[in-house]
């Protein structure tokens, strides 16, 4: 199998290696403006349908670029996520009316990942992160990030570590991972220890607040009384259903068997 670069918007994109043939070229299609004349071999967008049919603020033709591609140049496919809840009030892109689509196998991935020691809980928090580990769990040799760098606060908090934790994961399991010389991902110029105090980082000490002590009933621990007041909407509906002659406990233990 090729390497395969993972590319995104990032500043580093321009070093990704287009005009290298061995390399097979994965991109973010938030970038389908600025990469149209760049050879592209997988095109990603994991958003739900109604995202993808949002205001863009970097292309004023994507719902023709994901539906028309033959009037907008796309050649390459464009690799989406499925199993959205259904949003019947909104405007949408569905995965149907993307031209040459295809599904994203996520339940394989995490088997995947599974059996090699991930824990089995999805974390993925980018795009970026569903790009690598489809690349990972399809046996590439070396994968390359390119214009990837989650240095916004916002990409920070959740994306960065979220790459970064793959990174090292597919690097444990012997494979080669590149990332663009620009990029802080997996990087720090500090030495915890070593470089002393940081002026960047500040710590504020913030005492925890004591939750106060519920004190039980005897009716409470008899499960007469309910533990915490019922909103009186609820107890509404509870007053009717024992009206009715519902057994309102007997069925919510039938509904939760079925489950």
């Amino acid at each position: 199998m090729r390497p395969i670069a993972i590319v995104g918007g990032g500043k580093s994109w321009v070093r990704a290696p287009f005009d290298n043939p061995e390399w097979a070229i994965w991109a973010h299609a938030s970038c389908c403006e600025g990469l149209a004349r760049s050879r592209i071999d997988r095109w990603y967008d994991v958003h739900r349908p109604s995202v993808r049919a949002g205001e863009k603020t970097w292309s004023t033709r994507y719902r023709a670029w994901l539906t028309s591609p033959e009037t907008e140049g796309r050649t390459a496919p464009v690799y989406v996520l499925d199993g959205f809840t259904p949003e019947p009030d909104v405007p949408t892109i569905e995965n149907h009316e993307i031209v040459n689509h295809v599904v994203i196998p996520w339940a394989e991935i995490q088997a995947w990942l599974v059996a090699r020691g991930a824990v089995d809980r999805e974390y993925v928090t980018s795009t970026g992160a569903w790009m690598f580990l489809q690349a990972l769990s399809e046996g590439a040799p070396v994968i390359g990030i390119w214009g990837i760098d989650y240095e916004e606060h916002a990409e920070y908090l959740v994306q960065r570590p979220c790459l970064e934790y793959w990174i090292g994961f597919a690097r444990a399991l012997g494979v080669k991972v590149y990332v663009s010389s620009t990029s802080p991902l997996g990087r720090d110029d500090h030495v915890y220890g070593f470089d002393g105090y940081r002026p960047d980082l500040v710590h504020r000490h913030v005492p925890f607040k004591k939750t106060p002590v519920q004190r039980v009933t005897v009716l409470q621990a008899m499960g007469v009384e309910p533990m915490h007041a019922i909103p009186a909407e609820i107890q509404a509906l509870i007053d009717e259903e024992i009206a009715r002659g519902m057994d309102t406990t007997a069925a919510w233990a039938k509904a939760a068997q079925a489950r």
